[in-house]
């Protein structure tokens, strides 16, 4: 027996969409074994890539339009979530529950932070050195990212643009500071009114 769900209500009419049983038991079950499989794909996808590089190197060249499309893809989706979870969650958070996390947590984070400025060090320290290049254009100077230039966020759009990751995520923090410290009402119901 078929049934009918609403999904919309047009200008003249609602718009209603009809399952079968048997449809819609087979779209959850296929949708639910691909949701499984999924994280393995990537896995797979991921040490495929990796197994490519290191046996084929230059000869997988023809592939790097496939890779790079998918971290497009991965970054379309990636920067507008963080950006939404940080102000929102920041923004939500009574000062007084920030307070208490912060008091709670700040051991953890110094040692997580630690931890992984040392991995990053010890393996810089694997990595050799890259050879001064053969040829030195005086006219044109290098331009190098500073570490403040990488953290500071003075225009959020262009470090979109630039999929600079760090300031992204550090004006989120300051953004969703701002909102959470601007509690009286709600920042982000009062300006949509």
């Amino acid at each position: 027996m078929a049934s009918q769900r609403l999904i919309g209500r047009g200008p003249r009419k609602d718009i209603r969409i009809t399952f079968l049983p048997e449809d819609s038991k087979k779209l959850a079950s296929y949708a639910a074994s691909y949701a499984h499989r999924l994280p393995f794909w990537v896995l797979g996808g991921a040490a495929l890539g990796i197994f490519l590089g290191l046996f084929f190197g230059d000869d997988a060249a023809v592939l790097r339009p496939i890779g790079s499309t998918y971290v497009g893809l991965m970054e379309i989706v990636v920067f507008p979530y963080i950006i939404c979870s940080l102000l929102v969650g920041l923004g939500r958070l009574a000062p007084d529950t920030a307070l208490r996390l912060l008091r709670s947590s700040w051991v953890i984070y110094l040692v997580v932070w630690g931890t992984t400025f040392l991995v990053i060090f010890l393996l810089s320290l694997a990595i050799p050195p890259v050879p001064p290049p053969s040829f030195i254009d005086a006219k044109v100077p290098a331009k190098s990212l500073g570490l403040l230039e990488l953290l500071i966020p003075t225009n959020p759009f262009l470090d979109l643009a630039s999929n600079k990751l760090p300031a992204i995520v550090i004006f989120s923090i300051i953004f969703g500071i701002a909102a959470e410290t601007e509690r009286q009402g709600d920042v982000f119901s009062r300006s949509s009114r």
